[in-house]
């Protein structure tokens, strides 16, 4: 049976699952340490602001969608593509950063930003297989003047999403932003030792922190890393 054929799944939202890997029982004394967490279910299950500090969990969290998204999504005989438009990406090299993000020595870091987003949104309006558009931090680069707009523009895409499209998952650290998002209905996903409740942190803004906490950071990640590729390796079928 083709993809196109296949009954939209109505239990593959990135919220469901994050709650399917909180609820694992090889994942569950460890995840809570590893990548704490705080999920705040919006009105859209489909819809996901992922927020946090720096070395917070980000991009740990989109690791994770994407990979058990794909499992689960093949336990139900469902082809599922995640198209992950972020760091990760960006700070690779070859043609396949450069076809993405075009040359950043010619070209804004920003426009760079705002184009790939919207090249995406166009993408997965064109798609014809269920798929998740994750943008990790779509605002990189970008003043603060412009992230209202980037707001309104994902939220629109929120409110119209293709039939296709399973789920919109949005890291930043954007308060602009993550406002328009909860605004339109996301879930809210915040990641580290800040577990505000999401509005709270969008109205009060980060914990001030010190240098030291900076460069501590790099011991933070390195360990997280490599505890949820552990965690990942386990699952990979």
């Amino acid at each position: 049976m083709e993809v196109n054929a296949v009954e939209k799944p109505s239990n593959l939202a990135p919220v469901d699952v994050w709650e399917d890997f909180s609820a694992l029982e090889e994942f569950k004394d460890e995840a809570t340490e590893i990548i704490p967490s705080l999920l705040e279910e919006g009105t859209r299950r489909d819809v996901m602001v992922v927020t946090g500090e720096n070395a917070s969990g980000k991009s740990l969290a989109f690791m994770l969608i994407n990979q058990l998204g794909r499992n689960f999504a093949k336990e139900d005989k469902i082809a599922l593509e995640v198209m992950d438009i972020g760091m990760g990406r960006r700070t690779t090299s070859g043609v396949a950063k450069a076809f993405m993000f075009g040359d950043e020595n010619i070209d804004s870091t920003g426009n760079v930003s705002i184009k790939v987003m919207q090249t995406s949104v166009s993408t997965s309006k064109n798609r014809t297989n269920f798929h998740y558009l994750m943008l990790d931090e779509p605002d990189i680069g970008v003043g603060e003047g412009y992230h209202n707009a980037i707001g309104q523009f994902l939220s629109n895409f929120a409110n119209d999403m293709p039939e296709k499209c399973l789920g919109l998952v949005v890291a930043t650290h954007s308060r602009r932003i993550a406002e328009k998002l909860l605004d339109a209905g996301a879930s809210s996903l915040r990641l580290g030792t800040d577990l505000r409740p999401v509005r709270e942190w969008v109205r009060e803004g980060d914990i001030e922190k010190s240098l030291d906490d900076l460069i501590n950071l790099k011991d933070v990640c390195g360990d997280r890393f490599r505890a949820v590729s552990k965690m990942l390796n386990g699952q990979r079928s």
